[in-house]
Formats: C-alpha cells, sequence, structure tokens
C-alpha cells in the first residue's frame, strides 16, 4: 500500500505519540525462548496422540530420515567461550560466533516467536529431505545478558530437530550496547530491513516490525490503525475506560482508508463498534458500509434531519434493529467468496434499507414512512454510468 497522504489525515493522528500509545518493553512478557517454545510444541503434539512422530524432535527427524547437507562454518567463528568473553568486554563488535541454540531468545514485539510456524520448517526440512547448513542464516543481538534473535527463528528450530537442545550453532553476533531505546530500534530495524525481502511475512508482523524501527509509512499506518481504536498484535495500550477492537484485516482497513477517507472508516468504525458490541470486524463488511456512506452520505443526512431525535442515524439504527433480528455482518456479506464487489453488496444493503424506510419500525423510531424507495436506480444512475454497474443489481 502507498504511503497515505497527511492531507487527508486529522491532525490528531499524524501527530500521535506511538510511544505512549505502545506497550513498553518487559522481559517477562516480550522475551521468549526459542528452545522453549519448540519443546512446548512438542508437548502439545504429545497430549494429541495422533501421531508417535512428533513425540520429540529426535524421533520426528528419525521418522522423517531427514539428514545434515554440508557442514557448519568455521572460519573465523569464535567458539562460545570466546563469545562470552567479547560481549562481556562491553566493547560494540559485530561478528560470527558459536551459541548453545537453547539460549537464543526473541523478543514478541516486533518478531515472530510467539508464533513460529513449526509446519513451515517441517515443509522446509522435508522439501530438501533434511538442513543444509549453507541455507541457514542467524543473527542475534546481545542485549543485557542475553542473546536475541532478530533474524533465524525458523532456523534455529531445524537446527533442534536435527542436533538436540544446547548444540553449538554458529551466529552473526551483534553487540551495540545495552540502552533500551536505542537497542529496540536497532533489533526491530534489522528484523523489518529483513522482513522486507520475504514474502512468508504477513502484514501485522511486517507492519509492527516496521512501526517499532522508525520507518515513516509503518509508523503512519499504526498511528492510523491505533487511532481508529483497534488493536495489534496485542501492542496497543488502550485509552482508559475503553475496550480496543479487532479487525479481520488491517491490510484492508488501510486500503479502505486510502479509497475512502480517513473521516469515512472512522464514522464506519465507530457505527460498528456500537451496533456489533465485542465482536471482530470483519474488513469486508467494513468496506460495504463505508461504500454505501460514501455514496449516498447526503441522502442518508437528509433523511436524518426529518427525525427530531437528535444524533438520529438511520443506517446505525437500521443495521441494530437487523442485528436484532439476528442479520449480522456475515449477513451483509453473504456470497463475499465469490462475489468480490462491495458495490453489489452495498446495493443489496440499500435495497433492504429501502424495505425498512417503508416500514412501521422506521416510522417507530421517529422517521418518515416513505412510499417510494429512499434511493433509486435513477439515483444510482447519476453516481455510476450504466455499463459499469453489474446486472445482478436490482433496486
Amino acid at each position: 500500500m502507498k504511503k497515505i497522504s497527511k492531507q487527508i489525515l486529522p491532525p490528531m493522528v499524524v501527530s500521535l505519540n506511538l510511544k505512549e500509545k505502545l506497550e513498553k518493553y518487559d522481559e517477562k512478557k516480550h522475551l521468549l525462548n526459542v528452545a522453549k517454545m519448540c519443546e512446548n510444541f512438542f508437548l502439545k503434539q504429545q497430549k494429541k496422540k495422533e501421531n508417535s512422530f512428533f513425540a520429540s524432535p529426535e524421533t520426528l527427524k528419525i521418522a522423517k530420515n531427514w539428514i545434515q547437507f554440508g557442514n557448519p562454518m568455521t572460519t573465523g567463528v569464535l567458539s562460545y567461550e570466546e563469545v562470552l568473553q567479547k560481549v562481556l568486554s562491553g566493547k560494540p563488535d559485530t561478528f560470527m560466533g558459536y551459541l548453545p541454540n537453547n539460549i537464543i531468545y526473541g523478543i514478541s514485539l516486533w518478531n515472530r516467536t510467539d508464533h513460529i510456524n513449526f509446519k513451515n520448517v517441517f515443509n522446509n526440512l522435508d522439501a530438501i529431505g533434511g538442513m543444509d547448513w549453507n541455507s541457514l542464516h542467524i543473527t542475534t543481538v546481545y542485549f543485557k545478558g542475553k542473546f536475541i534473535t532478530v533474524i533465524g527463528n525458523h532456523c534455529i528450530v531445524k537446527t533442534i530437530i536435527m542436533l538436540g537442545y544446547g548444540a553449538l550453532i554458529p551466529c552473526k553476533i551483534v553487540y551495540v550496547g545495552d540502552t533500551n531505546e536505542d537497542i529496540q530500534k536497532f533489533m526491530s530495524r534489522m528484523h523489518d530491513i529483513d522482513a522486507s525481502k520475504r514474502t512468508n511475512m504477513n502484514i501485522v508482523d511486517r507492519l509492527v516490525s516496521q512501526g517499532w524501527s522508525g520507518d515513516e509509512k509503518g509508523e503512519e499506518k499504526m498511528k492510523i490503525i491505533i487511532s481508529l481504536g483497534y488493536n495489534i498484535k496485542n501492542q496497543v495500550v488502550p485509552t482508559k475506560g475503553e475496550d480496543l477492537l479487532k479487525i479481520s484485516s488491517v491490510s484492508y482497513l488501510l486500503d479502505y482508508v486510502q479509497s475512502f477517507g480517513y473521516d469515512v472508516v472512522e464514522y464506519v468504525t465507530n457505527l460498528m463498534k456500537d451496533v456489533y458490541k465485542g465482536e471482530t470486524h470483519q474488513s469486508f463488511c467494513l468496506g460495504i458500509f463505508a461504500q454505501t456512506y460514501v455514496m449516498w452520505k447526503d441522502v442518508l443526512e437528509e433523511y436524518n434531519k426529518r427525525n427530531q431525535k437528535e444524533g438520529a442515524d438511520i443506517l446505525k439504527t437500521f443495521l441494530e434493529l437487523k442485528s436484532e433480528q439476528g442479520e449480522g455482518q456475515k449477513e451483509f456479506m453473504e456470497g463475499s467468496g465469490e462475489e468480490k464487489s462491495l458495490l453489489v453488496h452495498s446495493m443489496r444493503l440499500i435495497k433492504k434499507l429501502n424495505a425498512f424506510c417503508k416500514s412501521d419500525a422506521a416510522f417507530n423510531k421517529g422517521y418518515e414512512k416513505r412510499r417510494f424507495n429512499l434511493i433509486t436506480k435513477k439515483m444510482l444512475l447519476e453516481k455510476v454510468p450504466e455499463d459499469k454497474i453489474p446486472q445482478i443489481i436490482d433496486l
């Protein structure tokens, strides 16, 4: 997604202080041992008792007949004892050294240590029949007595499966100091640089990595998501007295801000917050509502004026009634697996809204009971050329 122009973003979004809105690094919460994550995975597999292969890394390796290809790097690689001497000297440096694979950690704030994809690891080992030493790339940072990976979680898991817990493996080691803010920015930036080259990095991990690293586009996107009230990777500090919202796809959310404008998405977000309390906002549904509001805002607001109740909102009233009748977000997205046009789904919504505006239910809520449709095919043709209107649309 392109950088969103600051001209379409309110000043309160542009000026938002991310440091105040994101969780502070907490070693007990965010520092995760990669080997321990691996151990926990195999323990869960044992409890399932579905496949004895997964009793341990060793049994899986034997069952799969995985072997090692090549040899670990040795030239210019410090022993573990030499590594400790070097980092304890307190002099910043970058070098290669051996580390036991069970003492390496990851920080979940920007790294994927909290959701290592073990299936991908196994598939990669399956693809070549084992582990190729030349394909392993592990970069760690020495920080306050810990070796923390910024690149290579999955590679570390491979070495545990092939060599066992505690095996010495060659890693690139970076030591830049012990200042929290500087080291966090350095680590997240390294992870972001690596992540930008990958195709297997999901949008949330990539975005969080960018946000922490000081990347301008990443920070802007994080500010938009947070300003709209959404959580992201459980890292947002909630405003006192308010619950954070959940969205099924931050990628779609950001696309809608780009397409419809921040103000429109903010209105729809608040609408869904009030109508679908406690529910995850389905991004495609949010898009349908945004498309509807953008096209018919003037019509809807004019109709609202005829209701003497302060703050009358016909779209909100309509969605609340439908929700009470058991029609939620999924009903407005019906058929979205095949039909991707927001316009088509929006006009299906309008057809239902037209029926509501002609009902006693609308009248009982203070709205004018209409004899004719609020929004007509003629009005649609004034906004969209006839050859651009899908034939399945019927008002």
